[in-house]
């Protein structure tokens, strides 16, 4: 019986050959899919969501903090509001762009990385007549540590680097919106750039299908 924490979801290898043609079909996939998760993970990604496009990691508007708002025409703002879901209910947040600073859980030497994922906590479900959330805050979830050559990485945009650092995992309660890539040396008092900023919803909320949905057999 599988066990919903623990079970990795992954893709069958199979490959079958036509007797008529020689041509190849059923090949889906070719190996286990790590970036499928477990059943549990997969439930968690369907029911806590944002469903507004453009919401976005922007700057918190001073040293070291991080702000989630809706990015369109005129800039960054959270005016727009965020629509999502938390544990299959849905929200609406209105009002200016929730920000936080991370803690010193943040910080990195000259020889480490980590990856910090970013997101939206609520202190209370909404109420049956209603879908605003009002009450919510940023929150951080800290990865570990991995080891670098000494000053290696020294910004925090997409590289071969941060590609081999995986995203921390997140609870029920948490709605992830994108991740920080912290580089070699970074302090918590430092100013958090864009570069390091990245909201890449085909990662905190999709699946990668590609994987094994290819040569799909047709009826």
């Amino acid at each position: 019986m599988p066990e919903i924490l623990s079970t990795r979801l992954y893709a069958l290898v199979s490959a079958s050959v036509s007797a008529l043609d020689g041509i190849a079909h059923k090949t889906q996939g070719g190996q286990t899919s790590s970036f499928l998760g477990t059943f549990a993970e997969m439930m968690l990604k369907l029911n806590n969501r944002i469903l507004t496009a453009s919401t976005t990691l922007i700057s918190g508007g001073s040293a070291g903090a991080i702000a989630i708002g809706t990015s369109g025409a005129g800039g960054a703002s959270g005016v727009s509001g965020i629509m999502g879901m938390i544990n299959g209910w849905p929200f609406f947040l209105n009002g200016e762009p929730r920000s936080a600073q991370p803690t010193s859980l943040i910080s990195t030497a000259s020889t480490t990385i980590r990856k910090v994922l970013v997101g939206l906590t609520f202190s209370a479900f909404p109420i049956a007549s209603s879908f605003d959330m009002a009450q919510s805050g940023v929150a951080f979830v800290y990865g570990s540590a991995f080891t670098t050559s000494a000053g290696a990485v020294t910004s925090g945009g997409q590289s071969a680097y941060f590609n081999s650092v995986p995203l921390p995992k997140w609870s029920a309660g948490f709605v992830p919106v994108g991740w920080l890539n912290v580089p070699n040396s970074f302090a918590v008092s430092a100013n958090i750039s864009t570069h390091m900023m990245i909201t890449e919803y085909r990662e905190t909320q999709g699946f990668a299908f590609s994987l094994f949905m290819t040569a799909i057999e047709q009826p």
